[in-house]
């Protein structure tokens, strides 16, 4: 909640833990940046691309570089990344750039394989009463949680 400014929201919250998500470190498959493990100290000093949702949310890991670039839409983050730069990215989202041999994913010598974000699903308490809405919520939440199994 505190993503969307409100700390203490006026209404009741509900909220379904949905699992996490992998994250991976991505860059393009002619960077500069080598193709071993790498510490955060290297990558801090290397263009770290950012989604502005990712920004907006802060999230913990938009904060690592101290040359960083915002991006507003996953498909401008690829077709910069492929120019230059690295980001964090759901390892799910990236499969198909990897497949297709346009990007690489980064190791990392901190934390190899074990970048996360939990995602958390929150709706108004009174949603409940509504038996249509309670089913609404009910089906988001099976599709996020099938998605995170990927």
């Amino acid at each position: 909640m505190p993503g969307l400014g409100n700390l203490h929201p006026t209404s009741g919250m509900g909220n379904i833990n949905l699992g996490t998500c992998e994250l991976g470190l991505f860059t393009s498959q002619s960077s500069s940046l080598p193709d071993r493990p790498l510490s955060i100290a290297e990558l801090s000093v290397e263009l770290q691309l950012i989604t502005e949702n990712d920004r907006s949310n802060g999230l913990r890991h938009t904060n690592v570089s101290c040359h960083s670039e915002i991006v507003s839409s996953k498909t401008l983050l690829i077709e910069k990344l492929k120019q230059s730069g690295w980001t964090v990215s759901a390892k799910a989202d990236m499969q198909p750039y990897i497949d297709k041999g346009e990007i690489r994913q980064l190791n990392l010598i901190e934390a190899p394989e074990l970048i996360r974000q939990d995602c958390v699903l929150f709706y108004n308490l009174s949603s409940e009463a509504s038996e249509l809405e309670s089913d609404i919520i009910a089906t988001i939440a099976q599709i996020a949680k099938n998605y995170l199994k990927r």
